[in-house]
C-alpha cells in the first residue's frame, strides 16, 4: 500500500541512502511524496503530512498546471514537442499518481 505525503524537500538528508533501502520514496511536483506503507520513520524525519490521495493528486494537479503556464509563456522558439519523459523546455504532462 502507498502512503501519500506532503512534506518540503530541504536538501542534503532529506532521502539518505538508508531511506532508500527501508523503502520506496517517489517525488511529484508540488511536494508530494509517495511512500511504501513502512516509511513512517521517514514522514516524521521529514515533518511530512499524510494526505489522502485526492488531495495529493489535487496538489500536483496545481502544481503542473502553474508549470504548464509558465512553458505556455515561453517564445516558441524555445520550445520543443512534448515527450513521454519532459524535460528542460518540454511541455509538462498531466501526472497521475499511483
Amino acid at each position: 500500500m502507498s502512503l501519500y505525503v506532503d512534506a518540503i524537500n530541504y536538501g542534503e538528508g532529506f532521502i539518505t541512502s538508508s531511506d532508500k533501502e527501508t523503502g520506496s520514496i517517489t517525488g511529484y511536483p508540488g511536494n508530494i511524496w509517495v511512500v511504501s506503507d513502512n516509511m513512517g520513520a521517514w514522514i516524521g524525519k521529514v515533518g511530512g503530512m499524510r494526505v489522502t490521495k485526492a488531495a495529493a493528486q489535487a496538489t500536483v494537479d496545481a502544481a503542473v498546471d502553474v508549470l504548464q503556464a509558465q512553458w505556455a509563456a515561453l517564445p516558441d522558439s524555445q520550445k520543443n514537442p512534448p515527450t513521454e519523459t519532459g524535460g528542460a523546455e518540454t511541455e509538462p504532462l498531466d501526472i497521475v499518481l499511483p
